[in-house]
């Protein structure tokens, strides 16, 4: 047993000694540089700023196509409110009343609703205008309905 601790030791001498000597060069030549660390410090440099100049652009770009979505949708809602603003409804009712007095004395009176018309105009497009028109009237042989939209005319009894 000592035979081998003897040789061990031998051996770990050897190896610090080996070391001692011989490392020095090993690490000098395994190790990088300076010129070679700056180098890839540099490269290392250009691509951050690559990667900056990127990121900007991206920034921009999002930013401009959020303001184009913002400017759609404002469009869009002026479209809409605009639309609703070229929108008119009107009409008119007549209504007939009458009053009598007999020779005896006895008054009658009587209110009748004569016509009734109703119509809404818009234009959803520059090129295209519509009318929609109903239409009551009592003409004496019972009440009429009819409905005019655009050119046409349809009635109905």
């Amino acid at each position: 047993m000592p035979k081998i601790q003897t040789s061990l030791k031998m051996a770990i001498i050897d190896a610090v000694i080996s070391s001692v000597i011989f490392a020095p060069g090993q690490v000098q030549a395994d190790s990088p540089n300076i010129d070679f660390l700056r180098t890839v410090l540099e490269a290392k440099q250009l691509q951050i700023n690559a990667l900056k100049t990127a990121l900007d652009n991206t920034r921009r770009y999002v930013e401009k196509t959020a303001q184009q979505a913002d400017q759609a949708t404002e469009a869009t809602q002026s479209k809409a409110n605009s639309f609703l603003d070229s929108i008119k409804i009107g009409g008119v009712a007549e209504v007939e009343m009458t009053g009598t007095e007999t020779y005896s004395g006895a008054d009658s009176s009587d209110i009748t609703l004569a016509t009734v018309e109703t119509f809404i105009d818009t234009q959803p497009h520059e090129y295209l205008g519509t009318h929609v028109q109903f239409i009551y009237e009592d003409g004496g042989k019972g009440p009429s309905a009819s409905m005019m939209k655009g050119a046409g005319h349809s009635h109905t009894s």
